[in-house]
């Protein structure tokens, strides 16, 4: 092989190269080569007065390009580096060419561009010089501030592209390791979406409420300063204590528009979670009232959210606040006449799966390892797995009406909490842990975890194939509802003639109920009609109720046969 300088005119593509695919983008290359020259020589084989080229068909492409328009180097315009081989070796070099030879990794791009901006070459001329965009510099730039020991890993293969680039979210590096884990972490923990959540939970981006409510607009004209992520539509908004300044003023100034309405108090909160909430009781009033008062705050989507005529704890309410005597509340409670009797019946379920589980330690280990089972292989969202996956094991805080009906259906309850927090801080006190108290009294193991189970299930089911097999799951656990609660006469007369009709109406269908002349039965005739026709159709509460479980539908597999 020998080397020779040769005109771009009598240079053109082999046509055995073995290279069929790919290398068909020639910007980039040929502005590599308007700034920096060749910097490597073809391979050539002479076809009669013309040379083939049989490695370097993108590098001759892009030259012919510039020869085009006039911009190919001087150095370049009297001849072309070749290195001339004989016509018999040309499948076997080009090979080799094409096999041996490795793109730059992209961590050396990210290098490569920092150390040029770092000696004072800017993003745009740096894009000039590569052929690339300004936006692609920026990408890279962006990149090579991930931490180091995390670039090491992605050079090693053992991160992806995508992966780095979730974790440029911030520029934290502490923050970006952290997320990473060590080798104890699951694939599915480190999806470039979940790195990315796990780093803006840190942050306030442009998606979250309180940036929704405020707006970008008037948070970047009061002065406060952004942070685009390059590789999705987050933006970060660095200023958190401005944007809840912000937040706070545009909340005051509609809380002095409501106490205008003549409320006797009105609170701005940026957040009011749950546990707060249910300490208030909502009266229904058909004006304002002192002892009644509102909360405004943030709602979903950013928008303001008013919740009006709430009673503080501890307040008693006024005697001419009646629901009864609003018209408005009357209309709701008509058109949901049933909503309330259900939490009821939900409240009776649930003290009575409470009940059973005190006394059957297999039935308590089996629901709290469905529990653990569901978070340990992530299939909350994703199996409709009714009261062994949907779960919820945490301690209970509904409402205190809610609660009061659950102690009064599983009395042990209250008796058993106060006897086990006596004896859990004991074993404390004495053996300096819970974990050493119970390997040195394991017979108190499986009652403590009857008591658990009992405090922690949480039997409220979404949607109806999980309402289904929850209804299931009592089953095998042993629970008997019809213990608790029965469908009488009397029972249905303590909820009153709206409930009644409400029922009747989702038993028979809208038709049927119509026809039969229902709403003209005499009140003190309708508990005792109304029951004999339920039981005749064999209607139930819809808490009490067991829905019919759908058997999975078999998905076949894309080439016809069974998944």
């Amino acid at each position: 092989m020998q080397f020779q300088t040769i005109p771009l005119s009598q240079l053109k593509p082999h046509p055995r190269n073995v290279r069929k695919t790919g290398g068909t983008s020639i910007t980039d290359l040929a502005a590599s080569i308007a700034a920096h020259g060749l910097l490597h020589p073809l391979v050539v084989s002479p076809m009669g007065a013309e040379f083939e080229v049989v490695a370097g068909a993108r590098r001759l492409a892009a030259m012919k390009t510039l020869a085009e328009n006039e911009d190919l180097p001087e150095q370049l315009a009297s001849g072309i580096p070749c290195q001339v081989m004989a016509a018999g070796s040309v499948v076997e070099l080009s090979l080799a060419e094409n096999v041996i030879r490795q793109a730059m990794h992209p961590a050396d791009e990210f290098d490569a561009f920092r150390a040029l901006v770092e000696q004072g070459e800017t993003i745009e001329g740096v894009a000039a010089r590569f052929g690339v965009k300004a936006r692609h510099v920026e990408e890279r730039l962006r990149l090579a501030n991930v931490a180091p020991a995390l670039l090491d890993v992605f050079r090693a293969g053992g991160m992806t592209l995508e992966q780095v680039m979730a974790l440029s979210v911030v520029e934290d590096h502490a923050a970006q390791i952290e997320v990473w884990g060590d080798d104890r972490k699951l694939s599915w923990e480190r999806q470039p979406n979940r790195l990315r959540e796990s780093l803006v939970e840190r942050e306030i981006t442009s998606d979250h409420g309180i940036a929704e409510f405020v707006g970008l607009d008037a948070y970047t004209e009061a002065g406060g300063k952004v942070r685009p992520d390059l590789f999705s539509d987050i933006v970060v908004l660095e200023d958190g204590a401005l944007l809840n300044r912000l937040a706070t003023a545009k909340l005051k100034e509609r809380a002095d528009q409501l106490k205008c309405e003549g409320w006797g108090w009105v609170e701005a909160k940026l957040s009011w979670p749950y546990q707060e909430r249910h300490q208030f009781k909502v009266i229904e009033a058909a004006k304002p009232m002192p002892l009644l008062g509102v909360i405004v705050t943030i709602g979903n989507g950013g928008k303001f959210e008013v919740h009006k005529g709430l009673l503080r704890p501890g307040d008693k309410a006024p005697a001419n606040a009646n629901p009864k005597g609003d018209k408005k509340a009357q209309k709701t409670a008509a058109g949901n006449p049933m909503a309330e009797v259900n939490n009821r019946l939900t409240a009776v379920r649930t003290g009575a799966i409470r009940a059973a589980l005190r006394i059957d330690p297999m039935a308590a280990m089996a629901v709290l390892a469905s529990a653990m089972a569901a978070d340990r292989f992530n299939l909350r969202g994703e199996l409709a797995t009714g009261l062994a996956g949907d779960l919820s094991v945490m301690p209970y805080n509904g409402n205190l009406d809610a609660k009061a009906v659950i102690d009064a259906v599983d009395p042990a309850g209250v008796k058993d909490a106060a006897a086990w927090r006596k004896a859990v801080e004991a074993g404390v006190k004495k053996h300096g842990s819970v974990l050493v108290w119970l390997l040195k009294n394991a017979p108190q193991v499986d009652p403590l975890l009857c008591f658990l189970a009992a405090e922690v299930v949480d039997p409220e089911p979404y949607g109806a194939d999980a309402a289904a097999l929850m209804h299931q799951a009592i089953t095998e656990i042993g629970v008997d509802l019809s213990k608790h609660w029965q469908l009488t006469p009397e029972w249905l007369q303590a909820q009153g003639r709206p409930y009644i009709l409400a029922a009747l109406e989702q038993a028979m269908g809208k038709d049927k109920f119509a026809k039969g002349g229902w709403a003209a039965l005499k009140p003190a005739a309708l508990p005792e009609q109304a029951h004999k026709a339920l039981v005749a159709t064999g209607w139930m509460p819809e808490p009490m109720r067991a829905p019919e479980v759908k058997k999975p539908a078999v998905k076949k597999a894309a080439n016809g046969g069974k998944a």
